[in-house]
């Protein structure tokens, strides 16, 4: 409803004996990235004790839905 259009799911292998899941959001346009990282930031603040690392990584998409 706030405007993400496009969610990929893509399974990351940089290094031997790692496994990391990757997610990519696309959005209706710039107003919609606004509204959809308030959301975020909200799930962020309620789930305070998962830990996160960013990080660039080449992966292989696995799922991908069209959230419109």
């Amino acid at each position: 409803k706030a405007g993400a259009i496009r969610q990929t799911v893509s399974q990351i292998w940089n290094k031997e004996g790692i496994f990391r899941i990757g997610r990519i959001f696309m959005y209706r346009d710039e107003k919609a990235f606004i509204e959809c990282q308030k959301i975020f930031r909200e799930f962020e603040n309620e789930n305070s004790d998962i830990q996160r690392k960013i990080s660039s990584s080449r992966g292989v998409v696995l799922d991908e839905h069209i959230l419109e």
